[in-house]
């Protein structure tokens, strides 16, 4: 409940004035929501655990976001450039515009496009944690696999979700402080897009533990919604 109040309204309106700072920031936002710390929970039993909060997540990323496309708005945070994207090569930045687009438009992108990605991309590990998700999804949607029990470290999607949180927390773990998770609210990496689509919030849609639910239809002989 408290996400909802940073995703549906201003992201900065318990900071007071313009002139806070990153981290000034991230503590504000932690000591509402408890959101960073949720963070460090495992991604898999969080997206299988039914609330939305990678949902949530996406939204105060969004927010962030166009807020900080407010010209001198914020002008302590703003001068900061981010620093994961900012790691990024050409080839990188061309899977990145690629996902970004894809995602707004609600458009599939080939399976062989994020393998390819995850051989060629150098740049922020978020990066390469947004292709193993992508990768995930796409396992989930055409082949029907589901990560299962989070006792089996075997299981090809948990394994992949898990590298992929792996990925992100080598980045954090970069930074002398949680500086890294404003780089990841405020990331031009869909990753947030991918994880809110792998959450288990809507039965009739596949997620990261199960098949969209339906009934079958006796008389039609078909499943319905």
């Amino acid at each position: 409940l408290r996400l909802l109040s940073y995703g549906y309204s201003d992201p900065f309106q318990f900071n007071e004035g313009n002139e806070f700072n990153v981290l000034e920031w991230l503590d504000t936002f932690n000591s509402h929501t408890g959101a960073l710390d949720l963070l460090t929970s495992a991604w898999a039993a969080v997206l299988g655990g039914g609330w939305p909060v990678f949902k949530q997540v996406l939204l105060v990323s969004r927010k962030l976001r166009d807020r900080l496309a407010d010209e001198n708005a914020f002008p302590a945070i703003q001068e900061r450039a981010n620093e994961c994207d900012m790691l990024d090569t050409p080839e990188d930045v061309s899977y990145r515009v690629q996902m970004r687009e894809a995602s707004e438009k609600g458009e599939i992108v080939p399976a062989g496009t994020h393998w390819a990605a995850l051989y060629k991309l150098h740049g922020c590990p978020v990066g390469r944690a947004t292709a193993l998700l992508a990768v995930a999804l796409d396992t989930i949607r055409t082949r029907d696999m589901y990560q299962g029990s989070l006792k089996d470290p075997h299981n090809f999607v948990y394994t992949i979700i898990s590298a992929a949180q792996d990925a992100v927390s080598s980045f954090i773990r970069s930074k002398p402080n949680w500086s890294a998770y404003w780089d990841l609210l405020t990331t031009e990496w869909p990753i947030w897009d991918l994880l809110s689509e792998l959450s288990c919030i809507s039965s009739d849609r596949s997620c990261s533990t199960r098949s969209a639910l339906r009934c079958y239809d006796a008389m039609r002989r078909e499943r319905v919604p």
